[in-house]
């Protein structure tokens, strides 16, 4: 039986990734600013248990990484960087301290962690991102079902056709940047959101959970993919 991957797993190889992208990064501009004795200038911003590896970069954690970036902002990283990625970091140390600690994350949880890493790795232009972007897109998935398997109604139950409509999305992500497709719950090509009719989902392609204005199921579909493409259902018209 296949190991299923566990949202703790996800979080550790975008850690692991955001050490890698991070480290030469961090490297390059504190020498830039310091100069050859920039260890030196480093060690006083780090605790006693980090100063033996400050001088040895290809040792250094996420742990590391982080806190040297932290302690060292005014004197190098705030010329680099703005406030919202100084919150980014914080966010995303509080985020390695739980998982440190063996906390669990939930998808929703799982979701905005990786998201925040995502931004941070778009922010210092690492060629990494889009290894982080795909655990992203794992969890979404996960949401996706979840939220699919509540709303959905018993197998003897018709699909429901009146009352106040709801909205799914259609995300096809096979020929970048990809549709997505905004139906009405009612539109006879939604098929009680498992497909448009006859085309079933390929594999790189989902549908949202029901939502419920046509603004709420735009914002999922940039929220999935930024750079997809949005439309309303030519059939339904949903706006």
């Amino acid at each position: 039986m296949a190991h299923e991957t566990s949202n703790s797993e996800r979080i550790g190889a975008a850690l692991d990734i955001l050490k890698q992208a991070l480290r030469p990064y961090v490297e390059l501009h504190l020498r830039t600013k310091y100069g050859e004795h920039w260890a030196l200038e480093v060690e006083h911003s780090v605790t006693l248990k980090s100063k033996a590896v400050v001088s040895r970069p290809e040792s250094w954690d996420i742990h590391a990484i982080l806190m040297i970036i932290w302690n060292n902002w005014n004197g190098v990283f705030s010329h680099l960087l703005g406030q919202t990625e100084r919150t980014l970091i914080s966010e995303i140390r509080d985020v390695r301290n739980k998982w440190a600690h063996q906390e669990t994350f939930n998808n929703e949880n799982a979701f905005r962690a990786l998201g925040t890493m995502e931004k941070l790795l778009v922010t210092v232009s690492a060629k990494q991102v889009s290894d982080v972007g795909r655990l992203k897109a794992e969890v979404l998935r996960l949401m996706t079902k979840d939220t699919e398997k509540a709303v959905r109604p018993p197998p003897n139950d018709k699909p429901r056709v009146s009352g106040t409509p709801s909205y799914h999305v259609y995300v096809n992500t096979r020929r970048p940047p990809g549709v997505a497709m905004i139906h009405l719950s009612q539109c006879v090509y939604a098929d009680d959101g498992h497909g448009i009719q006859g085309k079933p989902p390929n594999r790189k392609s989902y549908w949202s959970p029901s939502l419920g204005s046509y603004d709420k199921a735009k914002t999922f579909s940039q929220r999935a993919s930024p750079n997809i493409k949005i439309r309303p259902c030519k059939h339904c018209n949903p706006r």
